[in-house]
């Protein structure tokens, strides 16, 4: 009775057979009997934010930071809470205290970084990645918020610099290739973009956003008819 695994195994259950009352029930259990198992107050916590009951995620939560205030889970949890309910300031607050409990996290950082962007407090996003990648160039995720801060500072040359270095490093990334391919896009270099897209898609057919990428492409050079078939095929897959 006192297993987290089984607990978890047997909330998952039915989650997937979609009875929501037990599931949360199952877990309810668990915490009264257990209250120091964070894991599954966190899940509980999880199941409440996607339920839309805010006031229980939130109460969860807390409690989490409670039993043990050095696990950032709860506190980060909390944050997208508040950041979606926009309540900006708390958000901010227990990013921060994550933050001072991990300080050496860039992870972290760099989600606090996300959030100024985000917040269009732009100069506190660029302070933070370039602190981040002053320590650790080779961060990925600070990268590709540097690109996004360039973009948004009218400054696509650089956002392109990044995503070539990227690009560069990992050839068959769909990812890093589909960025590039909209940065060239945004700047008219159309040869350019095509080629990238494509390699994208060439890697991932299944990138919806590519598909729709290249159908534009082929209607700006008046190829009609693949444009309009690039079309159908992302509409096959997401008729709404």
């Amino acid at each position: 009775p006192g297993s987290s695994e089984a607990t978890k195994a047997l909330f998952g259950l039915y989650l997937r057979q979609k009875k929501i009352e037990k599931a949360e029930q199952i877990l309810v259990a668990h915490v009264d009997r257990h209250p120091e198992d964070i894991s599954v107050m966190v899940m509980l916590g999880n199941l409440y934010t996607d339920l839309q009951r805010i006031d229980a995620a939130e109460r969860i939560f807390l409690k989490a930071m409670e039993v043990d205030p050095d696990n950032i889970n709860p506190y980060m949890l909390l944050s997208r809470i508040y950041n979606g309910t926009k309540r900006k300031d708390q958000a901010e607050k227990f990013i921060l205290k994550a933050i001072a409990i991990e300080p050496d996290n860039f992870a972290l950082k760099n989600t606090l970084a996300e959030f100024y962007l985000v917040n269009q407090k732009i100069e506190k996003s660029v302070q933070i990645v370039d602190e981040i990648l002053s320590k650790r160039p080779d961060f990925i995720p600070s990268r590709l918020l540097r690109a996004r801060l360039y973009n948004m500072k009218q400054q696509p040359g650089e956002a392109v610099k990044i995503y070539r270095a990227l690009v560069k490093e990992e050839p068959e990334s769909d990812r890093y290739n589909l960025l590039l391919g909209t940065a060239l896009l945004r700047q008219n270099d159309l040869s350019g973009a095509k080629t990238h897209i494509a390699k994208a898609l060439s890697v991932n057919p299944n990138l919806l956003r590519a598909r729709l990428l290249m159908a534009d492409l082929h209607f700006r050079n008046k190829d009609f008819i693949i444009a309009k078939a690039d079309t159908e095929q992302v509409l096959k897959s997401q008729p709404d």
